[in-house]
């Protein structure tokens, strides 16, 4: 009975290290997985219409409250006058109230050639470089640099788009409440 003893103890103990294995590899290796991710949560940058949002550019300054939803733009890259683009851009802003007063000029029209007319005569330019300080005198506010690398401008003409003198002031008036606002314009993060 000694040889019968001796298998069944055999037996016995690859049993419990089999069972034991099991038992640690079920433990550590057999747990269902979580997923730690987060998503990312689609956040819109103009806030509901509270700032206007230069998606090219991703940079955007506060609206007043009686301009929200009512600026819009046309992005437009600057060329030389050779016709070739330069490393500058330049976004034409509009606003859809003033688009629609009668005798008003004011809303953005772009060409088979890609150029931008029109507009409320309010541009703000993007360059790699600062402005030269020759062109500066004709710029409200210039060479605001963000942190993206890029220098920032804003300029309008003092011609008016508009025919009537109702639409006239209304330009005025827009231009004006947009200046300040420029000046703390952000990248939008």
């Amino acid at each position: 009975m000694k040889r019968g003893t001796v298998i069944a103890l055999i037996i016995l103990l690859l049993a419990g290290g089999v069972a034991a294995g099991w038992y640690f590899w079920d433990k550590n290796y057999n747990q269902p997985t979580t997923n730690n991710t987060q998503t990312n949560k689609q956040t819109d940058p103009s806030e509901g219409g509270k700032y206007l949002y230069i998606k090219e550019w991703s940079v955007r300054f506060k609206l007043p409250d009686s301009l929200r939803s009512d600026i819009y733009y046309v992005i437009e890259t600057l060329r030389s006058e050779s016709g070739t683009a330069v490393d500058s851009e330049a976004a034409r802003l509009a606003s859809h109230s003033l688009d629609n007063l009668p005798g008003s000029n004011c809303k953005l029209i772009i060409n088979e050639q890609k150029s931008v007319y029109g507009g409320m005569q309010l541009t703000i330019s993007r360059s790699k470089d600062k402005l030269a300080s020759d062109v500066l005198p004709s710029y409200t506010d210039a060479n605001r640099q963000l942190g993206d690398g890029y220098y920032y401008s804003l300029s309008y003409g003092h011609a008016s788009c508009a025919d009537s003198p109702e639409a006239e002031q209304r330009q005025i008036e827009i231009i004006q409440q947009l200046i300040e606002p420029f000046k703390k314009m952000e990248v939008a993060v």
